[in-house]
């Protein structure tokens, strides 16, 4: 798809497959995959639309975005490290793949 991390086929027997090995996806992937804002954060000028123009409101502002970009970047960072295969039990994995009849007989 347009992530590049799932394939599609649409067929009877079409169904979504990975489109890349485990251990070459990242949760940071996923997450840029499902979120549009890709870790950006909503840029708006509350602060100002509430107080004003005065300077000090858009530099409290400024420090407030500033901090909020170094985190989101941080998380992303951590997530970027933590792939696919980190998550698998791979002693349910059979030839590449999770046998999906067998665990929802134990749910």
């Amino acid at each position: 798809m347009k992530a590049g991390i799932v394939n599609s086929t649409a067929s009877k027997e079409g169904g979504y497959t990975i489109a890349k090995r485990a251990d070459e996806i990242t949760i940071a992937d996923i997450m840029d995959a499902v979120d549009e804002t890709k870790f950006e954060s909503v840029s708006g000028e509350l602060a100002a639309n509430l107080f004003g123009n005065d300077p000090h409101v858009g530099k409290a502002e400024k420090m407030v975005e500033d901090a909020f970009h170094r985190s989101l970047a941080a998380m992303r960072s951590e997530l970027a490290k933590i792939t696919v295969e980190d998550l698998l039990e791979h002693d349910r994995e059979i030839n590449g793949s999770i046998d999906w009849e067998e665990r929802l007989k134990k749910i």
